[in-house]
């Protein structure tokens, strides 16, 4: 180099001194770009490793859980007259159900039951009648009854009073007599025994002692002429209310009526009802009438769910539903999360009507594996394809 020159020529360890850091200082960060080309590297990573772990993501089909049922339905037509079973009930085999009239068997027995209801008012009002009319002469009976039982009381209180005379007078009689032999001052005789001094006195006595026994006896004679009439005044008032509805014609609808119910009750032992009973064991649904109801031929009337058939049916999408056969193995998942596998019955050939832009394809799915957790039948479960 030419002397003067401004330009040096940097030497090796020029150059050398030039690319080392100074000692104790950091390097410079590194570019931006590579840092972001890293994280995509990375995040790119770990989404593959997570979709091969996981798998990936399965849609789920709207299903329902339903189970094996017998209608039962009305063998003809006729009124509902028992239902003997309540909806979620369980039911075994010839369990009875119901019991239907036929109709002509029923208009009957309404008849004889109008007729029954007629003939009670009709004698209810024909006793309410003969009673009216009754009334005056039971009143007119009762006032002689006290009458006389009136009498038969003073009557008694008299006989007994004369009883209790002719007593005193024997008791006296009889007294004086044994001290007539004796010598006992009149200062010691009872009152009565002194009036009987002479024989007219002793006389008078007996007499007088006859006289209140036969008012006593008297008196007894009149007391039962006073029952007896007593008696035949309660019976007359007893046969009274009997009379006058006899005469207003209560006897002669007693007998109709007893003749109408006897009729209804052969009626009704020689009804053709029809008791429906179960064919198996399950669990009853809801029922479909209330007593009284009339159904016609074929009305369904209760429906039996066998909780041991239990199966689910999901609507698929036509496109995947064409994927699958029997015996295929589906998951299950119920409303708390619980997920059950199912298998594949039966892949009808045709789609059900959607509203959706598919077409989609009820499939039956049976149980399979672990039993299924207890729902509701007709309850909302989902299915998805593995």
């Amino acid at each position: 180099m030419t002397q003067g020159s401004p330009d040096v020529a940097p030497t090796q360890a020029g150059l050398m001194d030039q690319r080392q850091p100074a000692e104790g200082k950091s390097t410079a960060p590194a570019p931006l770009g590579r840092t972001l080309a890293l994280l995509g590297v990375t995040i790119g990573l770990s989404t593959v490793l997570t979709g091969s772990i996981a798998g990936p993501k399965r849609d789920r089909f709207p299903a329902r859980l339903l189970a094996t049922k017998e209608v039962i339905v009305a063998p003809s037509d006729g009124t509902i007259d028992e239902i003997k079973v309540k909806s979620g009930q369980i039911v075994t085999n010839n369990q009875e159900l119901l019991v239907i009239s036929k109709p002509r068997q029923q208009e009957l027995l309404t008849a004889a039951d109008q007729e029954i209801e007629r003939l009670e008012m009709e004698l209810c009002s024909a006793q309410a009648k003969a009673a009216v009319e009754s009334q005056r002469l039971i009143d007119e009976l009762d006032q002689q009854i006290f009458k006389l039982e009136d009498q038969i009381a003073v009557m008694g209180g008299d006989c007994y009073l004369e009883r209790m005379r002719a007593k005193a007078w024997s008791e006296n009689t009889t007294y004086f007599n044994a001290l007539s032999s004796t010598e006992i001052p009149l200062s010691g005789l009872h009152p009565i025994s002194k009036s009987l001094q002479t024989p007219r006195d002793q006389i008078d006595s007996i007499l007088q002692e006859a006289e209140s026994e036969n008012r006593a006896e008297t008196l007894k004679a009149r007391i039962e002429l006073c029952q007896n009439r007593l008696k035949i005044i309660r019976d007359r008032k007893d046969q009274i209310v009997k009379q006058f509805e006899s005469a207003v014609g209560v006897s002669g609808i007693e007998k109709r009526l007893t003749l109408a119910k006897a009729q209804r009750a052969e009626l009704e032992s020689k009804a053709d009802n029809q008791t429906i009973t179960a064919t198996g064991y399950g669990l009853a649904g809801l029922v479909a009438h209330v007593p009284n109801d009339k159904v016609k031929t074929g009305d369904v009337l209760v429906e039996v769910y066998d909780r041991d058939k239990e199966f689910v049916e999901a609507d698929i999408p036509a496109h995947l539903a064409g994927t699958l056969k029997p015996g295929d193995t589906l998951q299950v998942h119920f409303p708390d999360n619980t997920v059950r596998e199912g298998q594949v019955e039966t892949i009808p050939p045709q789609t059900t009507r959607s509203n959706k832009a598919e077409s989609e394809i009820t499939v039956k799915v049976l149980p399979t594996g672990r039993v299924w957790p207890y729902l509701p039948i007709g309850s909302t479960v989902q299915v998805s394809v593995r």
